[in-house]
């Protein structure tokens, strides 16, 4: 970085294309929200239960799991 002829646009240029990647997924992730199967919270992997665990906790906390 400290040489005259430091061009940081290759960085820059993959820095842009990964944030672009990730936005889209998030967009895609987002819309297949509205799918029926995270009507309840959602499907979860076996080293996730903790997580399905602690969500229907809170959903019955609010009184909103079926």
């Amino acid at each position: 970085m400290q040489a005259s002829d430091f061009d940081p646009m290759d960085a820059v240029a993959i820095f842009d294309l990964v944030n672009r990647q990730d936005w889209e997924v998030c967009e895609l992730a987002q819309l297949g929200m509205s799918s029926k199967a995270y009507r309840c919270g959602g499907i979860y992997v076996p080293s996730e239960q903790h997580i399905r665990s602690l969500c229907d906790f809170v959903l019955a906390k609010l009184g909103e799991q079926d």
